[in-house]
């Protein structure tokens, strides 16, 4: 469809039969009901009100049906409104009672581009460049209609000629880029881009196809730059959200693409592809939870979505949900068998299974830190067991986490003597004995696999964040029990 309509009411036309109306009323000192009915309708088209704009229009043509002028602005009034086989027929008969109307033509020309006959719409602009070669108008709206029906070098060289008698135009300009970016040739299109914001600084669909452009040539940062304009100039501006996050989120800063991708979502509630972009970026953060509610919202709008079904169903292995992941290959087995197979291989090869998947972090906030977290430097005899096994290519817990979970529990059962404790059975108190034990044993006296790096993480929380701390300990415990190390190195490489 066209962007940026030009809806021409003050045709020369339309001037010209004012001109004429009121050199009449000179004569006769009162004007006549065409002229009365004529200018109410201008007035009331002014204010928006095309309905009622329209039907003075009517009025002119039932009381002088010769008026080119009146049938192009009732057609002016339908297209305002969407009625795009009404405007078609008012231009139709704008330009049968005067074939030389060019903005006529012109409008014609939109309405069977909007209907989707572009083939009629091209020929009609070419009518009325032959009427008026020189029409910058005419090549933008041919130029427009080429690149709706993807012939993009017809395009390119209509823009041109468009420009070659309407230099200023910031449309054209963005048009032309849109155009060059249709034909991979981004440096070209980040020109046109350059100069339609030069000649409409406050351009925002220019800048956001500039970061498009910038994004695609893996210039991130002039991309983040170029969304982020368009965002301050138009905050709900959910495409350039979109192309905000799409940004970080192809240079890896996934965390850093959440906002952008929540801003997208909140500005366009029923964008699958939104919904979709934002699940993955809380997928490769493992962050399963908040991914299988996005996956779900992105199937709710549009349940054939192939990528959505296939990365619900390894997000639902991931939480453990076999059965779940399963009904998901059935699913995309439906529409898209090729698909469906290659998660049924996913499932059976590659998928985590119950005793070494990686937790939903979402679930665990403060035990979360423990993967950033880096611990004051360690003296030089002291050297974590976790890291002299990663050295040495031996088997570690399958996360970070993980670890951390195993040396609650060897503290609990070595040195604290806890009686009646289960994997799924401790307590916070109990959790909160250990906790104590870091904060006031000396660290010779701790053992585990990285007694160093976690007294000092407990030591670096607040009260507050060490009563969650127990409360998600023993969460996760209940969950997940305690994993240790066998067979755990390789996944602890793709968790990091």
């Amino acid at each position: 469809m066209h962007f940026l309509r030009k809806y021409l009411l003050f045709s020369f036309f339309a001037a010209l039969l004012l001109s004429v109306s009121l050199s009449a009323q000179t004569a006769n000192t009162q004007p006549t009901p065409v002229q009365t009915a004529f200018q109410q309708g201008l007035s009331s088209f002014n204010a928006g009100r095309f309905d009622e704009a329209g039907e003075f229009f009517k009025k002119v043509i039932s009381l002088q049906p010769n008026t080119p002028a009146a049938y192009f602005n009732l057609g002016l009034c339908h297209s305002r409104q969407k009625r795009n086989a009404e405007a078609l027929a008012a231009f139709q008969e704008a330009v049968r009672v005067k074939p030389d109307y060019v903005e006529a033509l012109i409008q014609l020309g939109n309405s069977y581009d909007y209907l989707g006959k572009l083939d009629d719409a091209v020929v009609t602009y070419k009518k009325a460049l032959a009427i008026e070669p020189n029409n910058g108008n005419a090549y933008f709206e041919l130029g427009v209609a080429y690149y709706g029906g993807k012939k993009y070098q017809e395009a390119l060289e209509s823009l041109q000629q468009s420009l070659k008698f309407k230099p200023e135009s910031h449309n054209t300009h963005l048009k032309l880029g849109q155009t060059y970016a249709a034909l991979n040739r981004d440096d070209e299109a980040l020109l046109s881009f350059k100069e339609a914001v030069r000649l409409k600084p406050d351009f925002s669909l220019a800048f956001k196809e500039m970061g498009t452009s910038y994004n695609r040539k893996k210039n991130f940062s002039q991309a983040i730059a170029a969304f982020q304009e368009a965002i301050r100039l138009v905050p709900s501006y959910a495409d350039a959200h979109l192309g905000l996050g799409n940004s970080y989120y192809n240079n890896k800063q996934y965390t850093e693409a959440i906002t952008p991708y929540q801003a997208a979502v909140k500005n366009s509630p029923q964008w699958a592809t939104a919904h979709e972009f934002l699940a993955d970026s809380y997928y490769n953060l493992k962050r399963y939870t908040e991914a299988k509610t996005e996956y779900l919202e992105t199937l709710k709008i549009n349940p054939k979505n192939t990528n959505a079904v296939f990365n619900l169903g390894k997000t639902l292995a991931w939480l453990g949900d076999t059965q779940g992941a399963l009904a998901q290959k059935d699913a995309l087995a439906t529409f898209d068998n090729a698909k469906a197979q290659e998660l049924a291989t996913w499932l059976t090869s590659i998928a985590p299974k119950a005793n070494n998947a990686a937790p939903d972090t979402s679930m665990y906030p403060t035990l979360a830190k423990l993967s950033a977290y880096v611990p004051p430097q360690k003296p030089s005899e002291v050297k974590d067991a976790y890291d002299y096994r990663l050295q040495s290519n031996s088997p570690v817990p399958p996360t970070k986490i993980d670890a951390f979970i195993c040396d609650v529990w060897l503290l609990m059962n070595m040195d604290l003597k806890l009686a009646g404790i289960k994997e799924n059975i401790v307590s916070v108190l109990d959790v909160n004995q250990v906790l104590n034990f870091y904060l006031t044993s000396d660290f010779g006296k701790l053992r585990g696999y990285r007694p160093w790096t976690h007294q000092n993480f407990v030591k670096s929380l607040t009260v507050e964040q060490r009563k969650a701390l127990s409360q998600e300990v023993v969460k996760y415990m209940s969950a997940n029990g305690v994993k240790e190390a066998a067979d755990a190195k390789k996944i602890i490489a793709s968790t990091k």
